[in-house]
């Protein structure tokens, strides 16, 4: 891939430039969040995934979850206080020149959409954190609207980060929930695509979910009443669809994917 320099400078203006709002949010209307902050703090605490909300009016994070792969060692105040450049103290340079790029690209193509649609929006992507012990993690990045302005631009953006089943940075991806469809971003041709949505039939949503509960191949073939070669079949179909090797690898797409 290639990225514009090395030397982006991570700012608070840089990370949000592209996403502009023209309307005034007052305190009544963070004051009406308030309860899904709850839910969400609630949520964290039995969610394995690092949960946080992007403040696109007051360029900040308004929530971060007390998730220790995405603190690195560093406090949730200290995370909300830096905002979007504490990226710089994790993630490799190489990653943040992509994530510069994704922004700039996403945030057209939120623009491309009319109002009324760009709260079904999403996006997703996968890059490199560095752990404390200097070990680096390819992790998943979702993102979502919570809240737009009355002019349609983005307010609130719910973020979810995992473990990615990915072994290279980039794979962006935008679901539009309004008209089913899912573009992929080329960093080469720097353009959209439309891409085919993934779809595992019946039999294999079976298996797939059955073996995420750890059940074996001869397991899922007595509970399913098939044949064990029927079974090893289907998981090679999984595989073939989801772009993976194994069946952990096709667990975490599908649990990055909302597919179990």
């Amino acid at each position: 891939m290639n990225y514009p320099n090395n030397n982006t400078n991570f700012s608070q203006d840089a990370f949000f430039k592209g996403f502009q709002i023209g309307d005034e949010i007052n305190d009544l209307c963070y004051q009406k969040i308030l309860p899904g902050i709850e839910v969400l703090t609630a949520l964290s605490r039995i969610n394995t995934q690092v949960v946080y909300i992007i403040d696109y009016f007051k360029k900040n994070y308004l929530y971060v979850s007390d998730n220790p792969m995405f603190l690195c060692n560093h406090s949730v105040e200290e995370v909300q206080q830096t905002g979007p450049p504490f990226y710089k103290k994790i993630v490799p340079p190489e990653d943040l020149e992509m994530l510069f790029e994704i922004k700039e690209k996403a945030s057209k193509l939120f623009y491309q959409y009319p109002v009324e649609e760009r709260s079904g929006l999403s996006i997703s992507y996968d890059f490199r954190m560095i752990q404390p012990d200097s070990k680096v993690i390819m992790v998943n990045y979702k993102s979502t609207p919570i809240s737009l302005t009355p002019n349609g631009d983005l307010w609130l953006a719910l973020c979810l980060i995992s473990l990615s089943s990915k072994k290279t940075i980039g794979n962006v991806i935008v679901n539009s929930k309004n008209d089913l469809r899912k573009y992929s971003y080329s960093f080469k041709s720097k353009k959209w695509k439309e891409i085919s949505i993934v779809k595992l039939s019946i039999r294999e949503n079976e298996v797939l979910r059955l073996s995420a509960q750890g059940y074996s191949n001869k397991n899922i073939a007595n509970l399913l009443y098939i044949d064990i070669n029927t079974v090893k079949s289907h998981k090679k179909n999984i595989f073939q669809k989801l772009d993976v090797k194994n069946i952990n690898e096709a667990i975490t797409f599908a649990n990055n994917n909302n597919l179990l």
